[in-house]
């Protein structure tokens, strides 16, 4: 059999010293022997590569309460530096309790962090996957913002004010807030119930989380719900305002839905300007010298809204506060109008308008004294200061006629006016402080008293005991160089009399004047003070409008 053959000859040659291999064979032993050192190699860096890009890395995220989350498996390691930065405050140490971490100060809502958390690994896992990894979080923190400024609420119903991120902490103005121990996506106000003026206005400050500052404050009104637009007036209307004082509207409906996007069709009693604050709001704010000190301020609407639970109107007003005598005193007394000057005893009122008008109603602290140190006893008893008084009466007459204005003693709009222009310009009085006392004890005599001395002395005569002159001080109302003058005689009778010179009128028909008589220094007149022609020309000149007559005994 040739393969028993071969066989036999193979045997036999390999007992001849051949040597016959078995390609097959002897491949599979070289592998098997020589690979299973390479194979174990393979699998340990199979191993370290899985260990070094599988092994368990630290995890940053956002966090609903803390400022983020660390997330740490067994193996991860521990944290060793833990910070934040942001653009107002820098670096901003961090504190981890229980896997989340929080910051050690205060941050600003809105603000750009940037959190840094580096963790350290040990023994031979740090020689595989690296000593330290630093793991980085991009975040902004939260903002609380009104889902609305304006709410309507239902008749006898808490305000309830939702908010677009839960609140952690607020500060509400202008009303309780119900308080809660966990944030809140709604803040309750507990006291404006039913409100009597059926709506209302709060300012709002609140922060999303107990580590944030507190946020720029911000407004929300509401409104008790009706059919028919309300609005709500800041100042509340019928109340009294200062002249400058800013007007701020309210509606429960758009500004654009009720008054358009132009706002001239609004009329207001004085010049100004109209600013909308937001889309339910707009504020006036007047020009110059504002409302009319002791006037009305108006503003009257394109359409009729609703005030309060009943009354509808157009036209809004407020009473618009007096000046107060004690800064008209001040203000003549400055210009020189008052026997009196005036020191403010801190800073000085500034040179503006607005300043100035403020002033009118809120005057400044400051010392009055007088002017010359000789001012007679009988001028010094009449003054008042802050009060009404006959030295002011005559001041403002006196300010009124230089000014040609109605010299009737009342400070209006248009006196007020004249006094903050006159202030504003430097602009003082251009004549001394002039005074006229009359003695009726016999001699009877004048005195004019100016710029702190007496300058002139006359012999005079005064009203008979059937017409006396009226003892008191008063303040000339009228002056002329001549005139005709009119009055009843004690017998019942007219008397007309012409040509009478140097005439200033203070009390009714009585007047110093001249008049021809052949002696003087006893009742002759009928009321008036008369004095020679020489002696009436000397005094006239002292005595315009507003200059302050005394008779005494």
């Amino acid at each position: 059999m040739i393969s028993d053959e071969l066989s036999v000859a193979e045997r036999s040659k390999g007992q001849a010293g051949y040597r016959v291999h078995d390609a097959t064979g002897s491949k599979k032993r070289r592998y098997l022997w020589l690979g299973v050192p390479g194979v174990l190699v393979l699998i340990c860096i199979a191993l370290l590569a899985a260990a070094y890009f599988k092994w368990p890395e630290p995890q940053i995220s956002a966090d609903g309460q803390a400022l983020a989350h660390l997330e740490l498996s067994r193996f991860a390691g521990s944290p060793t530096e833990m910070s934040a930065y942001t653009a107002s405050q820098g670096v901003v140490s961090l504190q981890l309790r229980q896997g989340s971490l929080w910051p050690v100060s205060e941050l600003s809502a809105g603000e750009q962090v940037n959190i840094k958390v580096t963790v350290k690994r040990s023994g031979l896992i740090s020689w595989l996957v690296g000593s330290t990894r630093t793991v980085e979080l991009s975040l902004t923190t939260p903002v609380a913002t009104p889902d609305s400024g304006m709410i309507e609420v239902p008749a006898g119903q808490n305000v309830s004010i939702p908010f677009s991120t839960p609140v952690a902490r607020a500060s509400v103005q202008g009303a309780t807030a119900i308080s809660t121990t966990s944030p809140t996506s709604n803040i309750t106000l507990s006291d404006v119930a039913g409100s009597p003026n059926s709506s209302g206005r709060v300012q709002l400050t609140v922060a999303a989380r107990n580590w944030e500052t507190l946020q720029t404050p911000v407004t929300v009104s509401w409104f008790e719900k009706q059919n028919y637009v309300q609005v709500a007036c800041s100042p509340a209307i019928g109340s009294s305002i200062s002249p400058s004082q800013q007007l701020t509207l309210t509606f429960s409906k758009p500004v654009a839905d009720v008054v358009g996007t132009n706002y001239s069709n609004l009329v207001t009693s004085v010049l100004g300007s109209w600013q909308k604050v937001d889309e339910y709001t707009l504020a006036f704010q007047p020009s110059g010298m504002g409302f009319s000190l002791g006037g009305t301020a108006s503003v009257t609407l394109p359409q009729t809204v609703g005030v309060g639970k009943k009354t509808q109107t157009n036209t809004l007003q407020w009473s618009v506060k007096r000046g107060s005598t004690l800064r008209l005193e001040q203000l003549l007394a400055q210009l020189g109008y008052l026997p009196l000057g005036w020191q403010s005893s801190g800073e000085p009122v500034a040179m503006t308008m607005q300043a100035q008008v403020n002033a009118a109603t809120s005057p400044p602290n400051g010392q009055f004294s007088w002017t010359y140190s000789n001012t007679p006893q009988e001028l010094k008893s009449l003054w008042q200061e802050g009060e009404s008084n006959e030295i002011l009466r005559g001041a403002i007459m006196d300010f009124e006629n230089t000014h040609g204005l109605q010299a009737d003693a009342s400070a209006g709009e248009k006196v007020w006016a004249a006094l903050i222009a006159d202030v504003l310009a430097g602009k003082d009085s251009s004549r001394a402080y002039s005074y006229v006392y009359v003695h009726k004890s016999v001699p009877e005599q004048v005195y004019l008293w100016s710029a702190g001395s007496v300058i002139f002395t006359s012999l005079c005569n005064t009203g008979i005991a059937a017409a006396p002159t009226a003892t008191g001080t008063f303040a000339v109302f009228s002056h002329l160089i001549s005139g005709t003058m009119h009055g009843t005689n004690p017998d019942g009778t007219k008397y007309s009399d012409p040509g009478v010179r140097y005439i200033s009128y203070f009390n009714g028909g009585d007047a110093l004047h001249a008049f021809s008589r052949a002696s003087y220094g006893y009742p002759q007149s009928l009321g008036c003070v008369e004095m020679p022609l020489s002696s009436a020309a000397e005094v006239w000149p002292y005595t315009p409008i507003g200059t302050l007559v005394t008779i005494e005994w």
